[in-house]
């Protein structure tokens, strides 16, 4: 009966040991995979961008920008307190200094708030494919500044990025044009066509 309880602790024993095998995926293919991960993610968000742009206009049109922004960030504290709560909960912030303070100012207003008043104001106001046209200005305008400031260098990568991004520019306005040349069915704030 012994050899029997042995025999089962070293099948068990062997069980465990194949089961943690290392992975066997090499660092280029661990590479490969993060990059694979982190273009999904930014797909998503560029997806997630252009569909707010045209679902939440009703809504802007309807209750207006600040009411819409006001419960926006309401709801983004309450899904984002969770994970950034533990961090800046002992942060005694009017004992920074004053340049810290005016630091974290800038980019609260100037970075984050007004950028994105200015966004809905322009969807409330303008058609999407507008509202789309100005996205692009963006990453042109962060390049630019980015390259004026010694932060990034003009190479290749950010020529081919020039590329598509005005390439997307002329997409839109093309499919625009095309869409009020020929007459198709206008389409109402709500998404629906019109008769």
């Amino acid at each position: 009966m012994a050899e029997n309880v042995g025999k089962r602790l070293e099948q068990k024993e062997s069980k465990q040991k194949k089961a943690k095998k290392p992975s066997r995926l090499t660092k280029g293919q661990k590479w490969l995979l993060a990059v694979a991960i982190v273009l999904a993610v930014v797909l998503v968000a560029v997806v997630a961008i252009a569909i707010n742009t045209v679902i939440i206009k009703p809504q802007l049109e309807r209750l207006g920008t600040l009411v819409v922004m006001g419960w926006y960030y309401i709801i983004g504290l309450a899904v984002t307190a969770p994970f950034f709560w533990k961090y800046i909960a002992h942060t005694q912030f009017l004992k920074l200094p004053l340049q810290a303070q005016a630091e974290l100012a800038y980019i609260l207003i100037l970075g984050t708030v007004l950028p994105m008043y200015l966004l809905y104001r322009g969807t409330e106001k303008l058609t999407s494919v507008h509202t789309a046209l100005y996205r692009y200005i963006q990453p042109v305008t962060a390049g630019i500044l980015a390259i004026v400031r010694g932060q990034a260098v003009f190479d290749t990568a950010n020529v081919v990025a020039l590329v598509f991004i005005f390439a997307g520019v002329v997409l839109v306005v093309i499919g625009y044009k095309y869409y009020v040349r020929h007459g198709l069915p206008p389409v109402g704030s709500d998404g629906k066509l019109r008769a």
